[in-house]
């Protein structure tokens, strides 16, 4: 599996769950090309309107599902996953994948929020800007694309509103049980990471990034079905890698 040898910060449009999922099950179906973009034309324009919007949204979904590049290995497998699946469950970390994959700004936005909910229960979408600013400068294309980032998020159900308003919380971490999505989640993630250097096992499994998942779980899986590799440095620590 080749990493993507750029890496934008940029995720400066709205994308929602709905049109992820239904932009997977077309590929499934074995609908590609220009009848999928039509498609999906149709799919967004009955939520959004405006060309240059519809447009847009409909850039960033063919860059996820359909373009070819370094993504495709992952996205085909993906799309295998979702063709036995059936499980909305299922689809929503296909999603999640695939997207974060395609555009990594998604996985820091993911390591900000679990750093900051493991910490306090709740944060506002002001705090989660002003950190993500820190970063990566502060450019209205970064607070842009947290906004964005942070809808998807939410949307996917990892996190929710609370009752106090512009508040968020975690969601009940997902627990992936079907071993092949497990081992091809942590794929994604090294993908989005854009990195194939060993990590110590514990860190990778208390990645902050992971935290809408139960990694610990997910890390255990992509070891047993060799996704993973572990190399012992000493009885205390464990180096993981991923085999290519």
């Amino acid at each position: 599996m080749s990493l993507p040898s750029a890496r934008s910060i940029a995720f400066n449009r709205r994308l929602s769950a709905a049109w992820l999922r239904e932009g997977l099950r077309l590929r499934a179906e074995g609908i590609d090309g220009d009848e999928w973009v039509e498609a999906m034309r149709s799919v967004i324009s009955a939520e959004i309107s405006g060309r240059d919007s519809i447009q847009k949204s409909l850039r960033y979904l063919r860059h996820a599902l359909v373009e070819p590049g370094e993504l495709e290995p992952l996205r085909a497998e993906a799309i295998h996953l979702f063709q036995a699946s059936g499980d909305p469950e299922k689809d929503r970390v296909l999603s999640w994948g695939l997207a974060s994959a395609c555009y990594p700004f998604l996985q820091e936005v993911a390591t900000t929020i679990g750093r900051m909910l493991r910490v306090q229960p709740e944060l506002k979408l002001e705090q989660l800007l002003r950190k993500l600013t820190e970063s990566f400068g502060e450019k209205e294309t970064v607070r842009r694309s947290g906004r964005y980032s942070l809808g998807l998020i939410q949307d996917l159900g990892f996190v929710h509103r609370t009752k106090k308003a512009g508040c968020y919380s975690a969601s009940q971490p997902v627990k992936v049980t079907d071993p092949d999505l497990a081992s091809w989640l942590i794929k994604a993630w090294f993908f989005a990471a854009g990195t194939t250097s060993p990590m110590d096992r514990i860190a990778l499994s208390n990645h902050p990034s992971l935290s809408f998942f139960d990694a610990p779980e997910l890390v255990a899986t992509a070891l047993k079905l060799g996704v993973l590799s572990v190399d012992r440095l000493s009885l205390s620590q464990d180096m993981v890698r991923l085999v290519l």
